[in-house]
């Protein structure tokens, strides 16, 4: 019984990801179309449900779970848009 609660639960909290942000990304492209940020919020979408599968099957240790989480919060936070790239000009 342990070891199916152990796949269970990861995998429930994952479709519940999965489905609500989905719902968020499905209403942003409604209002908004589709943009650099509907791209990026769907990406994530749909990779933070498998990365939370991944880890409750124990397939990566936990140095390749924050690699993982660190790449996803570099792609998040280090993404710059043009205005703030560009220098001023005098």
């Amino acid at each position: 019984m342990k070891e199916v609660l152990e796949v269970l639960v990861p995998g429930a909290v994952a479709a519940m990801i999965a489905f609500f942000g989905l719902r968020i990304v499905a209403k942003q492209i409604d209002e908004k179309g589709l943009s650099d940020q509907t791209l990026q919020a769907l990406g994530l979408v749909l990779f933070l449900p498998s990365l939370v599968v991944i880890s409750g099957l124990g397939m990566f240790e936990s140095e390749g779970l924050a690699a993982l989480l660190g790449a996803v919060a570099g792609y998040l936070f280090g993404k710059t848009s043009k205005e703030a790239s560009t220098p001023p000009t005098s």
